[in-house]
């Protein structure tokens, strides 16, 4: 085996706008992947729950002009209300490539129309304690983990005003292939 390649795929649907970007995953992302592999290897204090209770967001903000960095940890502008009104979470695996998929969609009439500047993924659960190697592993079903975003500062996609008479829905995929 050569290594792993890790990346991610952002879809996003909303009336004429429909755009296919790739995101960046922050060293969040990339410490939160390396704390499951390590929570599951060494099985610690399984009484916490089930892995699968873990639960993931994905966020809509208005800014455009701040890049993403390897340090990114949040949103970069303010956050554009409105929940989703559906989420859906599946996986596959085909041949040597692995996929986590997370669906959202908001209904017309549940956003406000403002711009659409970056997407960002959240998830909640697991937790590293201290640094890499990490020495413990905590289950937190309320910590906010940043994983990854894409932006239109980035140019992984422009920059639009939200069509609130459609509803809007993000595919955000994180794709491994061996």
């Amino acid at each position: 085996m050569s290594g792993i390649n890790i990346k991610g795929e952002v879809s996003i649907d909303n009336g004429n706008n429909k755009i296919e970007a790739e995101n960046s995953i922050t060293k969040s992302g990339i410490r939160q992947l390396v704390t499951l592999l390590g929570f599951v290897a060494h099985n610690v204090n399984p009484a916490h729950g089930n892995l699968y209770d873990s639960s993931a967001r994905i966020k809509l903000g208005d800014d455009t002009s701040t890049k993403t960095a390897l340090s990114t940890e949040s949103l970069q502008g303010a956050l554009i209300s409105g929940s989703a009104d559906s989420r859906t979470v599946t996986s596959s695996e085909s041949g040597g490539t692995y996929k986590a998929k997370l669906i959202n969609t908001w209904d017309s009439g549940t956003l406000t129309e403002d711009t659409l500047g970056e997407v960002v993924l959240e998830t909640y659960g697991l937790k590293a304690s201290g640094n890499i190697p990490y020495d413990a592993y905590d289950y937190h079903s309320q910590s906010q983990n940043f994983f990854g975003r894409a932006s239109s500062a980035d140019g992984d996609f422009s920059s639009f005003t939200i069509d609130t008479t459609e509803p809007l829905t993000v595919v955000y995929k994180i794709i491994f292939e061996v």
